[in-house]
């Protein structure tokens, strides 16, 4: 729940905790960190007065943009953030390749960078994977924790099989139609899809323009996460 200067009510349909239509109208400051982008929008002073912070993590192959309708609605009154991960977005591709550890510490960059002492972090899948051990890491910095459609176990193996196996065709041969069917089943409901096939197919436009490399090595961070359920009794 979050505090009352920064409730409001976006407009458009939940997926997942994440709200994947509506318009925006938000002014906001785009900037990039050792390799990091992200978006800050809102008044700069949110922090004081008993308004947090609210730090973004996107789902994998998405990004930033998918946090849009929110950020407008609670812009208005606290300050968001909102980060792209390594080899998402406008983000970089580390030249290394990168862990899930990587998606953890672009948490840390953007709130050193801009001066942030502690926020709520709000992260969807695999942004929920990079908050739980950022928050166990750094507990003085998380102010709150709102976690949807994440896990803090590893990835089952039949399912890091099939996944891998996807990502290893997206390499060789790009983003298929029938992997891109695959990746809206699971960020969007059937009725979603036949009512908004226009947002449907602009993020099926923005996954299949990732870089190939990009996409095996962001899978490849997802499926080799290390599980974190025999800690989460640490986070306070």
């Amino acid at each position: 729940r979050l505090p009352e200067p920064c409730r409001a009510e976006p407009r458009g349909r939940f997926r997942g905790g994440a709200l994947v239509s509506g318009e925006t109208s938000r002014e906001s400051r785009i900037s990039k960190i050792e390799g990091i982008a992200f978006e800050d929008s809102g008044p700069i002073g949110s922090s004081g007065g008993g308004r947090p912070v609210l730090l973004f993590g996107h789902s994998l192959l998405f990004d930033r943009r998918m946090w849009a309708p929110q950020v407008d609605a609670l812009s208005r009154d606290c300050r968001c953030v909102a980060i792209d991960f390594p080899g998402h977005g406008e983000s970089d591709e580390p030249a290394r390749g990168h862990s899930m550890l990587d998606n953890t510490e672009a948490y840390r960059k953007v709130m050193d960078h801009l001066g942030v002492e502690s926020a709520i972090v709000i992260g969807l899948s695999m942004g929920g994977m990079a908050a739980m051990p950022f928050a166990l890491g750094h507990p003085g910095r998380v102010r709150g924790l709102v976690l949807r459609d994440t896990s803090a176990d590893p990835e089952p193996g039949p399912a890091r099989a099939r996944n891998q196996a996807m990502a290893v065709t997206a390499r060789l041969f790009g983003v298929s139609d029938f992997i891109m069917k695959r990746v809206s089943a699971l960020m969007w409901r059937r009725r979603f899809q036949e009512e908004r096939p226009d947002l449907v197919a602009e993020w099926a436009t923005r996954v299949k323009a990732l870089p190939r490399r990009s996409i095996y090595r962001a899978v490849g961070a997802d499926m080799g996460r290390k599980g974190l359920g025999a800690r989460l009794r640490e986070i306070r």
